[in-house]
């Protein structure tokens, strides 16, 4: 590896003055090329063979650095993090919940649920409790639909059991 030329001020100025008045301007466009060519110093290469690992190795040694001189910022700024994270994992989760309804049928693009809405002065209201009759009536109104059927909440708990002869369900 070669040493980087960084010069002070005063060793530029010792060579800028032993040259030539008249070739002042090239010395120092000469001196301003050779500090801008790319050495072997820009691409260090660590150890392992990895180019750019130093850096972020000394990276992290700061942002830990950072997060023990600054432990009220950084216990906020971690916490929120955490707290993002956790909220897009739970709306991930519910959109996947809401678009897995009714896949597991065989035709579950033919399957529609009817609900009933409500408008009151100012708002509206939607129910998915509707009259009984109206499975009968959109399926004599309307050709396109094959089946319906209703769904009832008998044991309000969760805990209801259909009996067929000794099987329970």
């Amino acid at each position: 590896m070669t040493e980087p030329r960084f010069f002070g001020v005063k060793s530029f100025t010792n060579r800028m003055s032993r040259t030539v008045a008249g070739s002042f301007r090239d010395a120092v466009f000469s001196e301003v090329l050779s500090l801008t060519q790319t050495t072997n110093w820009y691409h260090e290469i660590s150890a392992s063979g990895k180019a750019g690992e130093p850096m972020f190795k000394n990276y992290f040694i700061v942002a830990f650095r950072n997060l023990l001189k600054r432990k009220g910022f950084s216990l906020i700024n971690i916490l929120g993090l955490a707290t993002g994270m956790a909220v897009c994992l739970l709306i991930v989760l519910f959109i996947q919940s809401e678009l897995s309804f009714d896949k597991q049928h065989e035709k579950a693009g033919n399957i529609y649920r009817v609900v009933l809405e409500r408008s009151y002065p100012g708002r509206s209201t939607s129910y998915a409790i509707i009259p009984q009759s109206i499975g009968a009536a959109i399926k004599t109104e309307y050709p396109e639909v094959l089946e319906s059927t209703r769904l009832f909440n008998l044991g309000g708990n969760g805990n209801f059991f259909l009996r067929i002869g000794e099987k329970t369900f």
